[in-house]
C-alpha cells in the first residue's frame, strides 16, 4: 500500500493493543481533563483485542491439522489477524501516524488489569439513537438482574462487556488521550452441519463471529454489536480465512465507528 509522504502509518500489527491517533476533525467545546490543546486535537482510539480465552470455536482441529500447526498457535494467528486487519482499515479510512506512546510494548500490565476488570454477558444489538441514554451502568444492571427483554426489543444479541472498575476507561483515557475504546470481546466460528453445501464432499457452512463494542472516553458505550461472515468447512487454511474473511468484519466495525463519530461527536479543546 502506498503512503503518503507527510503520513506515517502506525499498524500495531505485533501488538495485542495499539492506539491509533486519527486525523480527524476534533472542535473546541466543553472543557474536560483531557483537553490539553486550547483549539483543536486529534480524536483516537484504543483497541482492545478480546481474551484469549473468548475465543469459541468447534473448528480449531481442522485448522490446525491443516495448517501444520498445533490449536493454540491457530487461536493466537486468528487474534492477531483480527487486529491486523481492523489496524489496516482504519490506516485506509483515516490519516494514522506513530503515536507518543504505544498502549503495549513490553509491559502488559495495563492490559491485563482491563481483562482482570471485565464481565461478559448476552445483550441486544446497540442500534444508533439520538435519544440513546444507555450507558455502562445501566447495562450493568441489566446483566445482574438477569432481566428478560421482550421479544420486541430483540432482533439480534452480541457479547457484550462492563467493568467491575467504572472508573477503568476514563482513567485510561486520561493516560492514553484516547477519545474511544474499541473491544473486540469474542470470537466464534461455528459449523452449521444442518446448512450443507455439498452432501457428497460433506462440504457445511461456517459461521464466523466477531462480537465488539465501542465506548467513550468517560466509559459510556456508544455502540455495540457483532461482525458476522460465512466460510466453507472445506475452507481450513488459517491465512486464508484470515485474507478472506477479516476484511468484511473490519469494515462492519470501522462502519460502526465511523457512525457513532459523525452521531455521538467527541467534543474536546
Amino acid at each position: 500500500m502506498k503512503t503518503k509522504p507527510r503520513t506515517q502509518l502506525f499498524l500495531g500489527f505485533f501488538f495485542l493493543i495499539s492506539l491509533s491517533v486519527i486525523t480527524s476533525p476534533a472542535f473546541a467545546g466543553e472543557e474536560d481533563s483531557l483537553s490539553i490543546i486550547p483549539e483543536q486535537r486529534q480524536l483516537s482510539f484504543l483497541i482492545v483485542p478480546y481474551k484469549p480465552m473468548m475465543h469459541l470455536s468447534d473448528a480449531d482441529n481442522d485448522l490446525a491439522r491443516y495448517s501444520e500447526m498445533n490449536q493454540q498457535e491457530v487461536r493466537n494467528q486468528l487474534r492477531l489477524g483480527l487486529l491486523k486487519n481492523l489496524n489496516t482499515k482504519l490506516v485506509m479510512e483515516y490519516e494514522v501516524k506513530i503515536p507518543d506512546q504505544d498502549f503495549v510494548e513490553s509491559d502488559d500490565r495495563d492490559l491485563e488489569l482491563i481483562y482482570n476488570s471485565l464481565a461478559f454477558g448476552e445483550d441486544t444489538v446497540y442500534p444508533l439513537k439520538a435519544n440513546s441514554k444507555k450507558d455502562s451502568m445501566h447495562w450493568k444492571k441489566k446483566i445482574f438482574k438477569a432481566e428478560t427483554p421482550t421479544k420486541k426489543t430483540i432482533d439480534k444479541t452480541y457479547i457484550n462487556v462492563d467493568f467491575y472498575d467504572q472508573h477503568l476507561l476514563s482513567d485510561l483515557a486520561t493516560k492514553y488521550r484516547s477519545d474511544y475504546f474499541i473491544f473486540l470481546n469474542e470470537l466464534d466460528i461455528k459449523t452449521n452441519f444442518a446448512d450443507c453445501l455439498d452432501l457428497a464432499l460433506k462440504i457445511y457452512q461456517r459461521e464466523l463471529k466477531v462480537h465488539y463494542s465501542v465506548f467513550d472516553r468517560t466509559g459510556k458505550q456508544v455502540f455495540g454489536d457483532v461482525a458476522v461472515v460465512n466460510f466453507p468447512s472445506n475452507s481450513n487454511d488459517v491465512d486464508e480465512i484470515i485474507a478472506s474473511n477479516f476484511p468484511g468484519i473490519s469494515d462492519h466495525i470501522i462502519s460502526s465507528v465511523k457512525e457513532v463519530t459523525k452521531s455521538k461527536p467527541i467534543v474536546v479543546q
